[in-house]
């Protein structure tokens, strides 16, 4: 298998999309793994995974040490993953900060007695 990843990283090197394809899918259970071992679930690590797979294919000339590739591409697997527990973390910061406003907004109407507008 060794060998395998090797001569299709060289290929995805050159550009070839379809051994490229075949990388991607022996990496995957790897992938997946890591994405769902950080996000803890499946949706959003498919989600992680694609936008990686994507990031990987216009990064692949940038690569320094092809030996490392399982390294790399984890690390920005990792990255990704890490940006969307932040999205997500805002997401929910900012409806519980809304749900608190309309919270407040009720009970400021409540204690009135006559409409303010």
């Amino acid at each position: 298998m060794v060998n395998e990843t090797k001569y299709l990283l060289q290929r995805a090197l050159e550009r070839d999309p379809d051994a490229f394809t075949q990388l991607m899918q022996l990496q995957m259970q790897n992938m997946y793994r890591t994405a769902f071992a950080i996000l803890m679930n499946d949706e959003d690590a498919a989600d992680a995974i694609q936008d990686t797979i994507l990031i990987l294919w216009e990064k692949l000339p940038t690569i320094r040490n092809p030996e490392y590739f399982r390294t790399w591409y984890t690390r920005i697997l990792i990255n990704r993953c890490l940006d969307m527990k932040k999205i997500r973390r805002g997401m929910c910061h900012l409806q519980n900060r809304q749900r608190n406003r309309r919270q407040r907004t009720v009970r400021i109407w409540n204690g009135r007695k006559s409409c303010p507008f």
